[in-house]
């Protein structure tokens, strides 16, 4: 039984949000507060500069509980609430556009201060 490119693309994708999303998350949730810790020093808290990485850390502490863990609970467990409840579908696809805004922001803020 011979299985299409669209078949091989979508294990793929199961795959890497399978086994790569958790390992993000993880990394994501153990730097992002340690970044936020480092960058609230008395030395770093008079810089713009810092306050610009501190909102960055924020966004991908949101941009990690909103997008990345929902992906790995409903590819694990099968259960899309976003189809199910009209207000996280609306809160989700909020936080989807706004963060990735965001970070974009953030990153030419730090370039350019």
């Amino acid at each position: 039984m011979s299985t299409t490119l669209a078949d091989q693309l979508n294990k793929i994708q199961t795959d890497l949000i399978v086994y790569c999303m958790p390992i993000i998350y993880f990394f994501g949730i153990i730097f992002n507060p340690i970044n936020i810790i480092i960058f609230t020093r008395r030395t770093f808290h008079l810089n713009a500069c810092s306050i610009y990485f501190i909102c960055l850390s924020l966004d991908h502490i949101v941009l990690l509980n909103s997008a990345c863990l929902f992906w790995v609970i409903s590819t694990y467990i099968g259960y899309n609430a976003s189809a199910n409840v009209s207000a996280v579908c609306k809160i989700r696809s909020y936080l989807y556009i706004l963060t990735p805004i965001l970070l974009r922001h953030f990153i030419c803020l730090i370039a350019i201060d």
